[in-house]
């Protein structure tokens, strides 16, 4: 900020004794270039309030010297302060008499300087024309002066006024000018604008490697104020891709080292980011305490941008808060304010569509569409045309929100994690475009919208392996071609392994506390499943499909039978009403406040005990009829009885064999049940097992291990004698040549490892570790080999989605292993490791499991499987043994010790319900 024309000797005691009782007679007078010198040590100092204070002094003296260079130079340093401060009026003044002073010294490097911060203040202050009249004046200047480095940096300012080719013209030929000279900290600059404007053109990939390469710079210059921008843009990367919860921390450590900088105008947008991140995960009381201390800062820089680029922000947390008529009223202040933002009048049609005004609501979005074309305004107009009857427009414009989230997907970051949570993001619009086409009897546009919306990451994932599958086979027959004299010259390259170890470096340099372990690279973009895919889905299986949505109102259901037969219903529940019927219904015991013969603990395989009771069939009954009952006539009665489930949100953690008619029968008592992400899931199942069908049958059985790590908390995992006997009676069942058998001090980590690749059959009877808040942690307990991540004793399933499998059958005998996180690609956890691993069907539970009981679930499961002929089937086999289970237990026959004597096992589903099987049926 500050220079020097000469060497002045500092007299830092004389400047405080001036501070503290003046300057008079008695003490040596202290010159304007001697205060001029002091302000900028104060500065590099970071004291900046001393720093304004020399400034002004240095005024002050200046003019009684007659010194007009050293006022120039205090007042443009005076203003830059200000500008900072956001004091935007005062800086003006300063700047204007700055100018005013270097063009009657005839400075014209200065004069232009004073040029670009008059222009960045008329761009502040919402005055767009003048501060490009601004630009443009201190370019030619600096231009004339052969001034390569401002003229860089002028063209990025520049940037800011211009669109299309004369946008990329002034980034690329700043970017070319800096990288010349070495202007590192301009480059990054310039990388940094290129990356926001890909941003604003859905070109996210393109825009999270300009904006690492310009992270990647700013650190090693140490640059705060450009680090703490560029790490807000990086946030807002991660919260457009559905990781609002990720995107805290970067805008969280951009607002500290704005604080820590004072600079004003970033702390506004950084408060104003983490409020839209607040919102999205719901702590809504929160980011509105958040946007009104913005509020308060914004109006004290008098800037109307910057108070209305806040106060949206409120509004849009009263939005959250379902405080309408405040949103509308705080909108209707911001609207008075320039420049006019089409963001403005969105969050005002939404306002105003909310207090049920459709009319005012379409005509504010109609105005915002005149500003800016964009998705997220169409959407709302969308929705007041649908509510005004005007269905045919409404639909208009939601195919074409729709198609344009469609061509954004072709650029996201290319990694699994990112993918995952984009559905998410546009979760509304989905929602909004399914009661659009129903409430037209669009059903089948309906259920394919809602497909498009589902599993799209793992999709993607399972593409990207299957491309790189087919990569590595070229690669093969090209070294094949070339050492045989043959080749044609194939080159083959770029593509990344599909596993990483170690740490990301984009997301670790910019916060070590959010860096995962692994990024799944996943470059490819596959297609969603069509109407005529789940038709042809449907006669495959010979299954009805049963697909749901649930959003915040209703439920949503739609049939796929065999024969080509579609069909739908709606439901006044939920999602909140749903969840809780789940909850309600997986933990009845949990709501007996008393222990007696009617609650019984049982040990699971999560090493905890779970709790099972006699009560608690109403919530099973409740979920029957909201779930089967509206489409009950639509399955079939005979012939095939086969369900393909494809769930939706709180639907991922139901077993739907255990809901129970008015009749008392259990679904799985008339259908047997198989579960998949996405409907295009089961085409890449169904290669797999293509794939492994000539494979010859070996079978991996796993069971019981000893020396298993201990919990994070320290805890030691039980062992499970059940499992073991699981194990035993399944090999009695099996050729032994085909067995690997590896139980006790056998099973360790290692070995299972080993022996995984050459099974077409996997049985893991062992404990299972969900970590809900981070998947790729979740683990399967082994014995440990070694202290190496391979031989830890914790298979978990980041390692297990860099194995190599050909399985026809993934058993997880354990707990929860059907969960994880669940979002609006599907559920990421375990069972979607062994699949892209290469499973076709994986076998799992949604909940904790007790030993005993599922051991005999097991081994019947495997006794029903292996006798099996024709069509029989891996949920055939399920439902078998499941009924057998659920016999026993109404016979009384399965009993236990407890503290009240010998007690029988109710029929309770939480003993035989938690196991499904995913992918093929």
């Amino acid at each position: 900020m500050f220079c020097r024309s000469r060497n002045i000797v500092s007299r830092s005691v004389l400047l405080v004794l001036c501070f503290v009782i003046g300057c008079g007679s008695a003490l040596p007078q202290v010159t304007a270039a001697e205060w001029l010198a002091e302000a900028g040590k104060q500065f590099q100092g970071r004291d900046f309030v001393a720093a304004r204070r020399s400034l002004e002094r240095a005024v002050d003296t200046a003019q009684k010297e007659q010194n007009t260079q050293v006022e120039a130079d205090a007042r443009s340093y005076l203003g830059e302060g200000m500008q900072r401060a956001g004091e935007y009026a005062a800086a003006n003044a300063e700047f204007e008499k700055a100018l005013g002073l270097y063009e009657q010294l005839g400075n014209r490097s200065r004069a232009a300087s004073v040029r670009t911060f008059l222009g960045s203040i008329a761009f502040s202050t919402g005055d767009e024309k003048k501060a490009r009249e601004y630009y443009e004046q201190a370019m030619a200047a600096y231009e004339t002066l052969n001034d390569l480095a401002a003229v860089a940096i002028l063209h990025r300012s520049l940037a800011f006024f211009s669109k299309g080719d004369e946008e990329r013209r002034h980034i690329t030929q700043g970017l070319e000018i800096a990288r010349q000279i070495g202007a590192r900290r301009t480059e990054a600059q310039l990388l940094h604008l290129w990356g926001d404007r890909d941003f604003g053109a859905d070109d996210f990939r393109s825009a999270f490697e300009r904006l690492n390469e310009a992270r990647a710079i700013f650190e090693e210059l140490g640059d705060r104020d450009d680090l703490a921008r560029v790490l807000t843009s990086m946030g807002r990367l991660y919260r457009v891709h559905g990781h609002a919860d990720q995107a805290l921390p970067f805008y969280e450590r951009a607002l500290d080292l704005q604080k820590q900088s004072g600079d004003k105008q970033g702390v506004i947008q950084s408060l104003n980011a983490i409020t839209v991140a607040l919102n999205i995960v719901g702590r809504h009381a929160e980011a509105l305490r958040n946007e009104q201390e913005a509020l308060r800062l914004a109006r004290e820089t008098g800037s109307p941008f910057f108070i209305k680029f806040i106060l949206e922000g409120v509004a849009s947390t009263h939005l959250h808060l379902k405080q309408y008529q405040r949103a509308a009223d705080v909108l209707e202040e911001a609207r008075q304010l320039t420049p006019p933002r089409a963001s403005t009048l969105r969050l005002l049609s939404e306002a105003r569509f909310r207090l049920n005004q459709y009319d005012r609501a379409l005509q504010t979005a109609e105005e915002g569409l005149q500003l800016e074309h964009s998705r997220d305004v169409l959407e709302d107009r969308a929705q007041a045309l649908w509510k005004l009857g005007r269905t045919a427009e409404a639909l208009s414009d939601i195919r074409e929100v729709l198609d344009s989230i469609e061509q954004a997907r072709t650029t996201l970051v290319p990694t699994d994690f990112m993918k995952q949570g984009f559905s998410d993001t546009y979760r509304f619009v989905t929602n909004l475009a399914i009661r659009v086409f129903l409430d037209s009897g669009r059903e089948r546009d309906a259920l394919a919208t809602a497909e498009q919306s589902r599993g799209r990451a793992f999709l993607d994932l399972l593409a990207s392996k299957d491309l790189a599958s087919k990569v590595e086979s070229l690669m093969q027959q090209a070294a094949n071609d070339t050492s045989s004299g043959t080749g044609l010259g194939l080159k083959v390259g770029g593509l990344p392994p599909l596993v990483t170890r170690g740490d990301s470096p984009a997301v670790n340099r910019a916060n070590p506390s959010i860096a995962r372990s692994t990024e799944l690279p996943s470059p490819e973009t596959s297609s969603a499943a069509s109407m005529e895919d789940l038709l042809a889905l449907a006669a495959r299986l010979n299954s009805t499909i049963l697909s749901y949505w649930i959003d915040e109102d209703s439920t949503i259901i739609w049939t796929v039978s065999p024969d080509g037969r579609i069909g739908s219903a709606r439901t006044n529940f939920g999602e909140e009403t749903i969840s809780k019927w789940i909850d309600e219904a997986l933990r009845p015991a949990e709501r007996t406040t008393t222990r007696g013969p009617r609650v019984i603990e049982l040990p699971s395989r999560a090493g905890d005990t779970i709790l099972t009771s006699r009560r608690g069939q109403m919530p099973w009954r409740r979920l029957y009829d909201a779930l089967i009952r509206p489409v009950r006539t639509q399955l079939a009665s005979k012939g095939s009885r086969r369900l393909t489930i494809i769930p939706s949100g709180p639907l991922f953690r139901l077993s739907f064999a255990a809901l129970m008619a008015e009749n008392g029968r259990y679904l799985i008592e008339d259908y047997s049940i198989h579960y998949a992400p996405a409907g295009a899931v089961l085409k890449y199942t169904n290669l797999t097992k293509a794939r492994t069908s000539e494979l010859p049958a070996r079978y991996l059985l796993v069971a019981n291990p000893s020396g298993m790590p201990a919990l994070p908390d320290g805890k030691t995992l039980p062992s499970l004698p059940g499992s073991d006997e699981e194990v035993r009676r399944i090999a009695q069942m099996l050729p032994s040549a085909t067995v690997t058998t590896l139980r006790a001090g056998n099973a360790d980590e290692t070995r299972v490892r080993n022996a995984i690749p050459s099974a077409k059959v996997i049985h893991l009877a062992t404990h299972g570790i969900v970590n809900d808040n981070d998947a790729l942690n979740s683990f399967l307990a082994f014995g440990r080999a070694g202290d190496a991540a391979a031989a830890d004793g914790r298979l978990t399933a980041e390692e297990v989605y860099g194995l190599d499998l050909h399985a026809d059958l993934v058993f997880l005998s354990a707990c929860r292993t059907a969960l994880g996180r669940i979002s609006g690609d599907g559920v990421a956890g375990l069972a979607r490791a062994f699949f892209y691993a290469g499973a076709a069907s994986v076998v799992s539970t949604l909940w904790d499991v007790a030993d005993e009981p599922a051991s005999q679930l097991v081994v019947e499961f495997y006794r029903s499987l292996l006798s099996g002929t024709g069509d029989w089937r891996k949920g055939d086999a399920l439902r078998t043994a499941q009924l057998r289970l659920l016999r026993a237990l109404r016979a009384g026959q399965l009993q236990v010790n407890t503290p009240f004597g010998k007690l029988s096992l109710p029929e309770d589903p939480i003993l035989w319900a938690g196991f499904v099987v995913i992918g093929e049926p």
